[in-house]
């Protein structure tokens, strides 16, 4: 007796095309063909189907050019199934080993890449096309288990999604036994990757040698992890609307599981790798909301401040990099383009230059006398070891001591920049200048500078 319930498979794949909304009338559909079982069993289904559902189907064959006779007749096989169907196809060949030796990384990875880069190059003439790859429930299964091997949060153990952007999977709802079983019922026939029988990868480890000793507990575990992986999805579907109605500034009240998604979109926009252990780091400034900052990569840093966490970014340059330097003060302006910066010095241009840097303290700040410099003026980044003599004061102060109550972000310290004559740090950012070199009530007009930054694109 037949098992109706796998021979039918057009049936269950066009449900699952309908539950998931992948394909709508008129759409344009890809099929990304290999030649194996699972891609031929996909190609079947939706020729079946696609009066029903009303969708132009085509194919596109990607040789990887990997296993040198083998790979020429998958192709061949391919072009021969799609004539025989009256089905379109397009077939690219991709260089895996030339790739490997420009970008680095394993030739599973190369040719995942340039396998969907091929896809998006087929899908550009047809608006709206939709890819359609073979993944199915078994496929699902080892995703899941191989997540969980290599260590991952919440989102890994939602396995293969359904469709992403225009990526469908249709037969994510049908195991390989099934497939199998289809076809021999239909007397179709398929090609085998030679690749895919022994263990020299790890999902083939995990297909010869884990999944069968699994099944032997529990014959229904691909179905079982279906469903986890579909509540896991849910899960993270309602997380994800939860996070998105959330006030960044009441990130730090929330429960750990919204905040950890928090951050991790965060590293994510920032291209930090997320793992476990970064996650949890960060959060525990959250949770403390204390301000402060982590190290989350070269020259990056996770900061909290006023309870909002954001990822600051500093150029890598040395701290005794010099911009420029002047023989004597007169007006110039001076680019910095690491930082968008402009240092101007400008005569201090006013009738009433003395009233006005006596009253207002906050001109004093960025004026100085130029006959109280001494050599050459020197603009540069600040070091850890910087100090001046404030105005009103008769002891040193170092620049790192005030930061906090300046209140200056990370960005902001890293990029500082001070001014220094033959006698040192004569005037700082966000600080001003030293009372060595202040104004006062009896300087000449003529004798005063300011020095201001701004952006160099104002």
């Amino acid at each position: 007796m037949k098992n109706t319930n796998r021979i039918d498979l057009p049936e269950r794949v066009m449900n699952t095309i309908h539950e998931h909304d992948m394909i709508e009338r008129d759409d344009a559909v890809i099929v990304g063909l290999s030649g194996g079982a699972d891609s031929v069993c996909l190609l079947l289904c939706l020729s079946e189907i696609k009066q029903k559902i009303g969708f132009s189907l085509r194919a596109i064959h990607v040789n990887h050019m990997m296993r040198g006779d083998e790979s020429c007749h998958d192709e061949s096989f391919c072009k021969e199934l799609c004539q025989k169907l009256g089905i379109p196809l397009d077939i690219q060949r991709v260089d895996v080993f030339s790739y490997m030796s420009e970008c680095g990384g394993s030739s599973e990875e190369a040719a995942r890449i340039l396998r969907y880069r091929a896809f998006s190059q087929s899908a550009l003439p047809f608006p709206a096309a939709k890819i359609a790859t073979a993944h199915n429930m078994c496929d699902n299964s080892e995703t899941l288990l191989f997540n969980i091997t290599r260590g991952t949060a919440n989102r890994g153990l939602c396995g293969i999604p359904y469709k992403r952007d225009n990526i469908i999977r249709p037969l994510l709802d049908i195991s390989r036994e099934d497939i199998e079983e289809y076809l021999s019922a239909a007397g179709q026939s398929f090609v085998t990757d030679s690749s895919n029988l022994g263990n020299d990868y790890s999902r083939n480890i995990l297909r010869h040698k884990v999944i069968p000793i699994l099944r032997g507990i529990n014959g229904n575990l691909h179905e079982n992890i279906r469903r986890l992986t579909c509540s896991a999805a849910e899960d993270e579907r309602f997380f994800t609307e939860m996070l998105s109605k959330t006030d960044e500034r009441d990130i730090c009240r929330q429960h750990p599981a919204v905040r950890k998604r928090y951050i991790r979109n965060i590293l994510e926009k920032n291209n930090i790798p997320c793992s476990y252990e970064r996650i949890c780091n960060i959060d525990s400034l959250l949770s403390g909301r204390v301000s402060a900052k982590i190290a989350v990569g070269k020259n990056k840093y996770a900061v909290l401040k006023n309870g909002i966490l954001t990822v600051e970014s500093v150029p890598d340059l040395p701290i005794d990099t010099c911009f420029v330097a002047l023989e004597a003060v007169k007006e110039c302006s001076v680019a910095i383009s690491e930082f968008d910066k402009m240092v101007k010095i400008s005569r201090y241009y006013d009738d009433n230059a003395i009233k006005q840097v006596i009253i207002h303290k906050k001109s004093t700040n960025n004026c100085f006398n130029c006959d109280r410099i001494s050599g050459s003026i020197k603009i540069r980044l600040r070091k850890g070891s910087d100090s001046v003599i404030l105005k009103g004061r008769d002891f040193h102060t170092r620049l790192k001591k005030l930061d906090s109550s300046l209140g200056l972000t990370l960005s902001q310290r890293r990029q500082a920049i001070v001014l220094e004559d033959d006698n040192g740090v004569f005037w700082a950012e966000y600080v001003g200048a030293a009372a060595r070199v202040a104004c006062n009530e009896n300087d000449p007009p003529e004798k005063i500078y300011e020095i201001k930054v701004v952006s160099s694109n104002g």
